[in-house]
């Protein structure tokens, strides 16, 4: 039987297909590789996946769609004491932008995702976990996000992500190339013909094909807006027939960081990644997350989150930087991305 108090204390929460989701409770044991199909496995490792053992199993699992675990929460909003937040400063974002406009300039990128982070000395404790828990499910009534989420007594991350890394069935992969924000644009129509975000999103959409050429014939789809209510982005989705088992691990280091959250071309861009993390550490901000449960598997991009540990909350937000950006308008995005998981995570 589900045990409310047992999965705010250790638990995970993962959406799969078809509107519902992995819940896991109790006991967490940690592994290298995901070596027992029997029960779902998920998936947490860092952004650059040095973790050694990035897999785990809980000691209870269950399946819910997303509205009967909101019902079964049966959660009443709580009033609490809004976290202070300290805004990011543009520093070191204005060091990335500037170091990626050099290597536009030199022709060895096309396109980076520099990031920040807002932080709070407020704690994620209990009460304020079930809130935030409880309206992420809510938003995801509505909203086509991919809740996913996992937290011990000492830390801790959730999030509401829009980006399928991967989506594997039997025989077949789905994933989608998401990039390009909705900003100053004075309508939809004027958003979709933007020389900038349409450039970034080809970008992305050619990273994700050259990664996954080796597997198989991928096939693209039209282009499409993701309407998350406060944010759109320009969205295509890529799929390919997969004639044997899936090698998870393989599939997982090909594919992250996409050019949506990492660089492109990929190899050209880790030294930048890797300058820009001693700046500015993110831990889990953008790694991939996951689980395999039976001959599926479901992982996407861990954004649009919050961290937390004892020394309090960290909200990321990043932005899809090429040539033709400009900086207000790319650090006004940036605003507005870390506006949107407030609100979701009802964290205002």
């Amino acid at each position: 039987m589900f045990d409310r108090d047992q999965f705010l204390s250790s638990g995970t929460l993962m959406m799969i297909k078809d509107h519902r989701l992995l819940i896991g409770t109790g006991q967490r044991t940690w592994m290298e590789s995901p070596t027992n199909p029997s029960q779902p496995t998920f998936y947490f490792p860092d952004f650059f996946l040095n973790k050694q053992r990035p897999w785990f199993q809980h000691e209870h699992c269950f399946e819910f769609s997303v509205q009967e675990f909101y019902d079964l929460l049966n959660h009443t909003h709580s009033t609490l004491k809004s976290p202070e937040w300290l805004a990011p400063t543009p520093d070191q974002y204005q060091w990335g932008f500037k170091a990626l406009q050099n290597m536009f300039q030199s022709k060895e990128l096309q396109k980076g995702v520099p990031y920040v982070f807002e932080k709070s000395a407020s704690l994620m404790d209990r009460k304020r976990l079930l809130n935030s828990i409880s309206s992420l499910l809510r938003f995801a009534l509505d909203r086509p996000i991919l809740p996913y989420g996992f937290w011990s007594e000492e830390e801790g991350v959730l999030g509401a992500s829009p980006e399928l890394l991967f989506r594997l069935e039997p025989g077949q992969l789905t994933t989608m190339a998401c990039a390009g924000t909705m900003g100053h644009h004075e309508s939809l129509e004027s958003f979709k013909k933007d020389p900038k975000e349409l450039e970034e999103h080809r970008c992305v959409i050619q990273g994700i094909t050259d990664s996954l050429t080796p597997f198989g014939e991928v096939q693209r789809g039209e282009l499409q807006l993701l309407d998350l209510g406060k944010l759109v982005h320009l969205v295509t989705p890529i799929a390919m027939k997969l004639p044997k088992s899936p090698n998870y691990a393989a599939l997982i280091e090909a594919l992250h960081p996409t050019p949506a959250l990492g660089t492109f071309p990929k190899q050209a861009g880790k030294q930048w990644l890797c300058d820009y993390e001693k700046r500015v550490p993110r831990k889990r901000y953008g790694a991939p997350v996951g689980v395999i449960h039976g001959d599926e598997g479901s992982f996407y991009v861990g954004i649009r989150n919050v961290q937390w540990n004892a020394d309090g909350m960290a909200l990321g937000a990043g932005g899809g930087v090429n040539a033709q950006s400009v900086l207000d308008r790319e650090w006004n995005e940036i605003h507005r991305k870390l506006g949107a998981i407030k609100e979701v995570l009802s964290l205002v």
